[in-house]
């Protein structure tokens, strides 16, 4: 079991597993992909759409997938005492040698409970579309874009916004807002990445009779929602508390009822 709070990189080669410390000076610091899984109680919700994406990624450039069934069973090994962790697998495009894949286990630590209980966030203006990756993509070089844009602001929570007022998605998870009584949230593009938990959200919408609406989602009626919450795998539903210093509507009864369907299972 790793010591809690201190991640540590297993290099995936073959038969082989070495373990290194994350900021080995060996590890890779090229672009690639990657795929952030959330582990709880022994198992890795919604895996096959997280190995889908790394996968297909990995596919259109000619470079092999990595032995999933390894990396479950290190994982599984690894953190087999650890309640709820962060899992992190990346595989660099270009690296001496070898193609290989890196996989990263964190804990996650107490203060993550507050960041489920409620997100801070300030908008920030996305200057160009081209600022970003291709929408189907989780790149290293697509999340160092996405950190400089927050950096840039505020040590806060972030939500992109474009040149038009519409609202993106912040720089580590999707937007939902419930509208008129309707649930809506901005459209995959170049500037937003479909989460897997989005799409879980969206399933479960459609599911409990709540007839989602995928398209522009103005700043102006984020403001009148009567609810506010952000999608990512560690999540996986949290609500937006605040919006640029300004108080938002508390976590309501479609939040809970899609948490349910989505991670009812691994709720407390």
């Amino acid at each position: 079991m790793p010591i809690p709070g201190v991640p540590i990189r297993w290099h995936f080669c073959g038969e082989s597993v070495t373990p290194t410390r994350v900021s080995d000076p060996g590890a890779p610091g090229s672009d690639g992909a990657f795929e952030t899984l959330r582990w709880i109680r022994g198992r890795l919700p919604r895996l096959a759409a997280h190995r889908a994406r790394l996968d297909a990624t990995l596919a259109a450039r000619h470079l092999p997938s990595p032995d999933w069934a390894e990396i479950l069973r290190v994982v599984e090994t690894r953190a087999a005492d650890v309640v709820e962790a962060r899992v992190r697998v990346a595989v660099p495009f270009q690296s001496p040698g070898q193609p290989h894949c890196t996989c990263e286990v964190t804990p996650l630590p107490e203060t993550f409970a507050a960041r489920r209980a409620g997100i801070a966030a300030v908008t920030r203006p996305v200057p160009r579309a081209d600022a970003l990756a291709a929408p189907a993509e989780k790149l290293t070089s697509r999340r160092d874009a996405l950190q400089r844009l927050v950096d840039a602001v505020s040590p806060a929570e972030t939500l992109l916004v474009d040149l038009d007022g519409c609202v993106l998605e912040g720089a580590t998870w999707n937007l939902f807002a419930v509208v008129d009584g309707r649930l809506r949230t901005p459209p995959t593009g170049p500037q937003v990445l479909g989460g897997t938990v989005r799409a879980a959200v969206l399933e479960a919408a459609v599911g409990l009779g709540l007839d989602p609406v995928v398209g522009p989602l103005p700043l102006d009626a984020v403001w009148r929602a009567s609810e506010v919450f952000a999608t990512n795998a560690l999540l996986p539903l949290a609500p937006l508390c605040s919006l640029n210093g300004r108080d938002l509507p508390p976590p309501g009864l479609w939040q809970r009822a899609l948490l349910e369907v989505v991670d009812g299972e691994f709720v407390a």
